[in-house]
């Protein structure tokens, strides 16, 4: 639909609402199983966050990777006095972290459908800006204990590779297929 309609965005909108009618479907749909997951994906967060859990330590936090507590952020770790294989490490993730949100922005510009002309630019300039978002991820990496770090540098880069295999899957069995 998109291809049929890309020269007529009202119409778009317009077929996508009787697609969605037709099929008794809601494009919110999709939502529910992000909700469900939200009580997990927030309690195993925690565990990399909190410095005590229940009024105990956090015995996770206690633990070292590379010499480095993992209850220390980057930022902390800066300011005492760094040692090279730590800064190293978080040099290391940091940097994963941010090749996965430019591999995922590039992937996400590659298969998005083409870009409609329309009358109002600051929908493209406003989608030109959130596209930038996923980079976010590395400030806010910067900032949490090294748990949390090494926690969002898998989770990035697991989507990462997630993504590239149901964007080409999909790009495969795509239109016209």
């Amino acid at each position: 639909m998109q291809y049929r309609y890309r020269a007529n965005p009202e119409l778009l909108t317009r077929k996508t609402a009787e697609l969605y009618s037709a099929e008794k479907a809601s494009p919110l749909a999709g939502c529910l199983p992000t909700l469900l997951q939200a009580p997990v994906v927030s309690t195993v967060y925690a565990l990399f966050i909190l410095a005590s859990i229940n009024g105990q330590p956090n015995p996770l936090l206690a633990q070292e990777l590379g010499g480095v507590p993992l209850g220390t952020s980057f930022l902390t770790f800066l300011g005492a006095a760094p040692v090279w294989p730590g800064l190293l490490l978080f040099a290391a993730l940091l940097a994963v972290i941010a090749l996965a949100a430019g591999f995922s922005r590039r992937l996400a510009r590659t298969y998005a459908p083409p870009v409609v002309p329309t009358a109002r630019p600051t929908e493209s300039r406003l989608a030109a800006v959130l596209s930038w978002l996923p980079f976010l991820t590395v400030a806010f990496a910067s900032i949490v204990p090294l748990a949390a770090t090494l926690y969002l540098t898998v989770s990035t880069t697991w989507t990462l590779v997630e993504r590239g295999i149901l964007y080409r899957s999909f790009a495969a069995s795509g239109p016209g297929s």
